[in-house]
């Protein structure tokens, strides 16, 4: 039985309460989404590690509890060829390994579309797979996150419990030099 599959790209640095809202909007309209971390950000964000991330994205999963319909996928690495990453090379990619039958549906939210143009062929994108735009119901930003991490200012509501658990644990984002 075919499906369709929301791709939502994105750094995940850290994943916060703002992508789950997009997830949890874009549910009611694919069936599945792959939550896709940057390997190579095209617009050279500085990043915590992509291994750090994964985990923080798993955990992140696991707080949401879908596991049939939330699903991790790193993929990224797997077309990295020294370059930038670009949405475009990463739905081809998933192009070319989802099931037969399945439609790819790319998730973003109102941030990346006002930004829309800065993509590398997003005219293409636009006409090769559907978009999904969610709302901002839920204004909340990884930099918010590094942010009051860093400055010792709370964050609890910003993060799943997991994730939350994990910054703390591993001590992450609390200076510059760990972002």
């Amino acid at each position: 039985m075919s499906k369709k599959v929301g791709i939502l790209g994105a750094a995940f640095n850290p994943p916060s309460i703002g992508h789950e809202d997009l997830i949890k909007q874009a549910l009611s309209y694919v069936d599945e989404v792959w939550l896709v971390p940057s390997y190579k950000h095209a617009f050279s964000k500085e990043m915590l590690p992509y291994e750090v991330r994964c985990e923080l994205l798993v955990d992140f999963a696991s707080d949401i509890g879908m596991p049939d319909a939330v699903i991790p996928m790193p993929l990224e690495h797997l077309i990295y060829s020294g370059g930038a990453v670009y949405t475009w090379d990463l739905l081809n990619y998933i192009e070319s390994i989802k099931q037969p039958g399945d439609e790819i549906v790319f998730l973003m939210g109102p941030d990346n579309k006002d930004g829309w143009s800065r993509f590398y062929r997003s005219d293409d994108i636009m006409a090769r797979w559907e978009l999904f735009v969610a709302k901002e119901a839920k204004q909340v930003r990884s930099t918010m996150i590094r942010n009051a991490v860093a400055s010792g200012s709370p964050y609890r509501g910003m993060v799943t419990q997991r994730v939350r658990e994990k910054i703390e644990t591993l001590g992450l984002y609390r200076d510059s030099g760990n972002k």
